[in-house]
């Protein structure tokens, strides 16, 4: 019997320890490093002040930057579409291919509310490419909340390698003049160099590390049953 309780007690503590591994893991996940894209160019703009480069510099967003962050309400720190084009493109470009599987995107809060309302984007597809010609659509109608000034993350719908990432804005939420965004970010890591060419995209999807970790859960509670029934 003291045999039979110390398997127990030992399977007990190792089932203990999967599971704070697999905590810290999916906590990595959530705390993983937004990738910032090196230029930024819109298909309009109200003026130089509302270009597209104010979505990549950081510009109003609290420290450190997460997807928590909330970007402030400052006239000069959001991209602005020119006076009535209120659907439209903005082309990033990361600067190297990456492994990407979120785009976190900032929503429009610049200047009074008075001002700023209706003016954020509400829907848009989300494009990737690895060569800025040939473009894959990898989100369809994604919806933003017009309030919501922290970061608002979409799922690419698993793992696509692009250097390139095109949103295209399709509604804003009823202002008649213009269309705007506050900042945006990507989630994802440099593909080694050896995959820098013109593969097509999305590359073949992969589980996501907290998906892995809870099926190491599952998989580990399992064995654990089946241990404890032969003890």
């Amino acid at each position: 019997m003291e045999d039979r309780g110390a398997m127990a007690s030992t399977i007990h503590t190792k089932f203990q320890a999967a599971m704070i591994m697999a905590m810290l893991l999916v906590a990595g996940v959530a705390g993983a490093d937004l990738v910032a894209p090196v230029s930024a160019t819109a298909s309009s703009m109200q003026h130089e002040d509302f270009s597209a480069l104010e979505l990549i510099n950081g510009n109003g967003l609290t420290e450190p930057l997460t997807v928590d962050s909330v970007i402030g309400a400052d006239q000069s720190q959001c991209w602005l579409s020119d006076r009535e084009q209120l659907t439209g493109t903005v082309d990033f470009d990361l600067g190297a291919v990456f492994t990407l599987d979120t785009a976190v995107v900032w929503q429009f809060n610049a200047g009074p509310e008075w001002w700023r309302v209706n003016r954020g984007v509400q829907t848009l597809d989300i494009y990737v490419s690895r060569d800025n010609t040939d473009w894959t659509r990898v989100v369809a109608e994604a919806t933003l909340a017009e309030l919501d000034y922290t970061g608002q993350a979409l799922s690419l719908g698993g793992t696509v390698a692009a250097r390139y990432v095109r949103l295209d804005i399709l509604s804003n939420y009823g202002n008649d003049n213009y269309t705007g965004l506050g900042e945006v970010r990507f989630a994802g890591s440099v593909v080694p160099a050896t995959n820098n060419d013109s593969d097509p995209v999305p590359m073949d999807p992969v589980p996501e590390p907290a998906s892995l970790a809870l099926l190491g859960i599952g998989l580990l509670g399992m064995a654990v049953r089946r241990a404890v029934r032969r003890v």
